[in-house]
């Protein structure tokens, strides 16, 4: 059950009011590496909405560098591709830094999810940032030519930010 009490412990290192350890204690969580952290808060955010737990387990998860296990990454699809909360582009950030290629069939199911709140958005900023983690990505299997294919489809800003990113990165 989540506490009020483990609700404000997030918030509070969100904003670097108390420390990890405290956190740890809040949510009795007792050793472990940040990466099952990060995954224990992501689960918290999914079962409670909670978009503070969101940003703490994300940032968790992705602080050691490593690889994730398929059980992370099903959890984090499953957080993205939903409505309650507004942190997509924080999660693409995040999975843009990573080194190796298992984001990259994210990536491409990502561009097809515009959130409620953002289909105002004309310029689609969201969708030009997963391009760009796309083209960071651009020695990984298939994603050069998914760019290349993008420079065929109907819409206009896809195809300018598939022709962006092989500029940067085919140059």
């Amino acid at each position: 059950m989540y506490t009020v009490e483990q609700k404000n412990a997030i918030e509070n290192h969100v904003f670097n009011k108390i420390h990890k350890e405290s956190l740890k204690e809040k949510l009795n969580f007792s050793g472990g590496s940040d990466q099952e952290l990060g995954y224990l808060l992501l689960q918290i955010a999914k079962e409670n909405k909670d978009e503070f737990a969101v940003i703490l387990g994300v940032g968790y998860v992705f602080l050691e560098g490593a690889d994730v296990s398929h059980s992370v990454w099903e959890l984090i699809s499953e957080i993205y591709f939903d409505e309650w909360h507004a942190e997509h582009e924080n999660i693409i950030s995040s999975l843009a830094k990573l080194e190796g290629c298992n984001c990259v069939d994210f990536f491409y199911k990502a561009i097809y999810f515009i959130p409620e709140y953002l289909e105002y958005d004309e310029n689609r900023a969201l969708t030009r940032r997963i391009f760009f983690a796309l083209g960071k990505h651009i020695n990984c299997l298939g994603v050069k030519e998914t760019l290349l294919k993008f420079l065929n489809c109907e819409d206009e800003l896809w195809r300018s930010f598939a022709k962006e990113q092989l500029e940067i990165y085919m140059t």
